[in-house]
């Protein structure tokens, strides 16, 4: 198991190292010693633009966005923490808020289906083919009950996501020593802890039943409020 953990995590590195690299932050792929033969090809091929029409900032948001939900959820996590990084980055950090790629109608069917054990069809009797909103760990769809015509939404955990997950928090831990290593200014925010503090609340979003659970505990919190409707 170890093995497989190690050659899936690698993997996921190079594909990092990849990312990096096409949008102009191959010096980063070098100072934390991210290359192999397979990364040094492009290196050569593709270096960082003398002038891009982006700046360094814009770069960066835009390859956690193409890293994927972990990377997109830390982006948007330090949106929000001016205290430790430039506010000028924060700005563009904030752009992961809502551009999240979405996934396709053909992937939502397959994991609710998979939850449910049968065919869409036999559980909904309308089920919106476009998302009413999409974010760095699920999507939700509209949907309509084939028993009893009630309106649902589904909140539909991104396939594949846990395991994408788990290999990048092994790389952002990596990550975090080589910056705590290599850059002394970085040891003011503790990288490292904000990793863990980073694994510790996606851990949690992952786990559906903790906003299942939030939801009827605030239901029955403001149950004496009839001007306040919980979605339950």
């Amino acid at each position: 198991k170890a093995a497989r953990t190690a050659i899936k995590d690698m993997a996921r590195v190079r594909a990092i190292a990849a990312v990096l690299v096409r949008h102009g932050l191959g010096h980063v792929v070098e100072a934390w010693n991210l290359q192999d033969k397979a990364i040094l090809g492009l290196l050569v091929e593709k270096k960082d633009p003398e002038v891009t029409p982006l700046t360094f900032f814009e770069r960066v948001a835009e390859a956690l966005q193409e890293l994927g939900p972990t990377f997109v959820k830390l982006g948007q996590i330090l949106s929000t923490r001016p205290d430790l990084i430039p506010q000028e980055l924060c700005d563009h950090l904030k752009t992961l808020q809502d551009r999240v790629q979405e996934i396709t109608l053909d992937e939502a069917r397959e994991v609710v289906e998979r939850s449910l054990g049968r065919p869409i069809e036999e559980v909904f009797e309308d089920f919106s083919a476009e998302p009413l909103a999409s974010a760095s760990i699920a999507q939700v769809h509209t949907a309509i009950l084939k028993d009893g015509g009630e309106e649902v939404v589904l909140k539909i955990q991104r396939p594949g996501i846990r395991q994408m997950i788990e290999s990048d928090l092994n790389i952002l831990y990596f990550l975090a020593k080589r910056v705590e290593a290599t850059i002394p200014e970085a040891a003011a925010f503790d990288p490292v802890s904000i990793a863990q503090e980073f694994e510790r609340a996606i851990s949690k979003e992952l786990d559906f039943n903790y906003e299942a659970n939030n939801l009827e505990r605030f239901e029955r919190n403001f149950s004496d409020w009839p001007q306040i409707k919980i979605p339950v």
